[in-house]
């Protein structure tokens, strides 16, 4: 799976029930392609839950480099994630600010559906993933060298959306 969207924000519990994935995870590779239509709910979820992890992980390198090639992210991520993460990684370039630490992303659960479009259908081509992002252990350090104000909520729930693409096969 290959397209991300970010769709609205839901809580996040204290008990996930799935896995926590960080950025220790490898690198994604620039382009998935060639990966079969998924088989089974288990296989979809899987498949959308590697893609977010990569999506996070993704995050964290370009938090660490100063949010310089932020288009890194069109590997995993079509808008409207795209779109609301991009500008604020060219802001972040060009203040010059500076990240240490990582973002978590912990699944809480997921479901996968049927992919329509006009032409054709994809049983679990579609799947949702409710997850909490926590951003606590990110420091953000402006040139000055102070730090830069913390977000209000640094734990946010997620409703993450991962779409089969049957024109690339990702």
């Amino acid at each position: 799976t290959s397209a991300m969207v970010v769709a609205l924000l839901v809580g996040c519990t204290s008990t996930p029930t799935a896995k926590t994935t960080e950025s220790s995870a490898p690198k994604p590779s620039p382009t998935l392609t060639g990966v079969p239509a998924p088989t089974s709910s288990d296989n979809a979820i899987h498949a959308a839950e590697e893609t977010a992890s990569q999506y996070v992980a993704l995050v964290n390198e370009i938090d660490l480099d100063g949010g310089k090639d932020a288009n890194r992210l069109e590997s995993v991520a079509t808008n409207p994630a795209l779109g609301l993460a991009l500008p604020g990684f060219d802001a972040i370039a060009k203040r010059g600010d500076k990240f240490s630490g990582k973002n978590v992303l912990t699944f809480q659960q997921a479901y996968a559906t049927t992919l329509k479009s006009s032409t054709q259908s994809i049983p679990f081509g579609s799947v949702t993933i409710d997850a909490c992002y926590d951003s606590t252990g990110v420091t953000d350090t402006l040139p000055n060298g102070s730090s830069a104000p913390r977000p209000p909520k640094l734990k946010t729930g997620r409703q993450i959306n991962v779409f089969y693409d049957p024109d690339t096969n990702t």
